[in-house]
């Protein structure tokens, strides 16, 4: 079983394994993006961006080392994991098909819990939309779209034709603050807002009007619960606290 001690003993053994190569101190070294600056410690060089000189603290060099060491460890760890973990999360997502409504599994000897959570999106009809909202369409639909005007500096008063602009959308009520870039045609509903007006019973949607569906993407949660053990640790804890209290438990 692979432990959190046993990862950690593999890190330092990485740790153990770099770095041993002596280098002779002094000197710098011309790469392509930064420079190797040697350093203090046989075989050890801080990478510094082109031309700069540092004078580290010792110490602060061989912290520099420490982490690059150790961060190398746990990212080579990690990625190992992450391709033992991979198949293993296909085959739970397999079992979805096989078991319908399958969210996962949660055992409380071993006090681990996996949820399958699908990730889902919200799918509203248009038409169905405005029938059902009739005159308050406005407070919960909008359709954004974007102007591009292309100009070229050498020709164009190109501030000018701004100012322009701008004062046409003044005239008519709109601010330039308020243009947001987004899909030209894209349909934007305030859930809150359609949410409040159902709740309330202002708005009645038909049939259709907003479904959701799921994307075929799944999010995969593993978090650690209470297993037996621990609750009877707990329980057992509780009670001799009470006992030493001079406290009876009610038993019914």
């Amino acid at each position: 079983m692979l432990t959190a001690a046993r990862v950690e003993e593999f890190a330092q053994g990485l740790i153990d394994s770099t770095g041993t190569i002596e280098t002779p101190e002094g000197g710098i070294e011309v790469e392509e993006n930064f420079d190797v600056v040697h350093t203090h410690i046989p075989g050890f060089s801080l990478l510094m961006d082109h031309g700069v000189r540092p004078d580290p603290r010792m110490s602060q060099t061989e912290t520099v080392r420490a982490e690059i060491n150790i961060y190398y460890a746990r990212d080579t760890i990690i990625k190992a994991l992450d391709r033992v973990k991979k198949p293993k999360r296909k085959s739970l997502l397999d079992m979805t098909s096989e078991i319908p409504g399958l969210r996962g599994g949660k055992d409380l000897v071993t006090g681990v819990e996996v949820q399958l959570n699908p990730e889902e999106e919200d799918i509203f009809d248009e038409r169905l939309l405005e029938q059902s909202l009739g005159d308050r369409r406005a407070e919960v639909v909008s359709k954004p779209a974007t102007i591009t005007i292309h100009l070229d500096r050498d020709r164009d008063d190109v501030d000018e034709i701004e100012r322009f602009v701008k004062r046409g959308l003044k005239r008519r009520g709109l601010s330039p603050d308020d243009v947001v870039e987004t899909d030209k045609q894209t349909m934007l509903v305030n859930k809150n807002v359609l949410e409040r007006l159902v709740k309330l019973g202002e708005v009645r949607l038909l049939p259709g009007t907003w479904t959701i569906q799921r994307t075929g993407e799944w999010q995969v949660k593993p978090r650690r619960v209470m297993s037996f053990s621990e609750m009877a640790e707990a329980e057992a804890a509780i009670l001799e606290d009470l006992k030493a209290r001079g406290e009876t438990p009610d038993e019914k």
